[in-house]
């Protein structure tokens, strides 16, 4: 009865997130639909900020597709079979999307900067391909960090109130979630500074 207490608890306290997440859904979902349609139907414009800015709406689009199940689970009314597979796939998803909306961010602002600075020695930088081929490596290497996290075995548990997901986990499960917590902290802090430095930079220049 204490562990069903508990439970209820935490999915009251949850619940003002639901509705937030509701709130992210439907307005995400809507814009990314949107920005999607119109960047695909526009004239073909080969230019380095296209490129970042293609893979950022990507990113975002199946961020806010994850976001669905995760309500349902913060809600408490997910069948078991449910919670296991957003432990497994969807939290997964999560991070690989969020992170990697924060790294397109961070590419786009630099290339702001360069935009502004308009260096004959930066060009290179500035050229499509060396646009995709940065974002196929952040998708690679966020793929590489976080597909393990899915495809590592779970520990079989009975259905019982107050399970979260790093109890699904085996050791070696929790020892990549650790370092995929670590990676992913450092991305945030480096992609995060990325504007700042920008900013500053473009401001030296006005």
């Amino acid at each position: 009865m204490s562990g069903n207490t508990s439970e209820c608890h935490l999915h009251d306290e949850m619940e003002p997130f639901t509705y937030f997440y509701y709130l992210i859904f439907l307005t995400g979902f809507i814009g990314s639909s949107f920005a999607l349609w119109a960047f695909t139907h526009k004239e073909r414009n080969q230019q380095c900020l296209s490129v970042y800015l293609a893979n950022l709406l990507t990113a975002d689009f199946l961020l806010t597709l994850t976001l669905p199940v995760k309500i349902i689970v913060d809600l408490g009314i997910a069948p078991w079979s449910l919670r296991i597979f957003h432990c497994q796939v969807t939290a997964c998803f999560i991070y690989l999307n969020t992170y990697l909306s924060i790294i397109f961010l961070g590419f786009v602002s630099a290339e702001r900067c360069l935009q502004l600075a308009r260096s004959s020695r930066l060009s290179r930088l500035q050229e499509p391909a060396f646009a995709r081929m940065l974002c196929a490596v952040a998708w690679a290497m966020l793929l590489l960090i976080t597909v393990p996290n899915t495809a590592i075995p779970i520990k079989r548990i009975p259905e019982r109130p107050g399970v979260g997901c790093i109890d699904f986990k085996t050791k070696l499960g929790r020892d990549w979630h650790v370092f995929t917590n670590l990676v992913c902290a450092a991305i945030f802090l480096t992609f995060s500074a990325v504007p700042l430095v920008s900013n500053a930079l473009a401001a030296r220049r006005l």
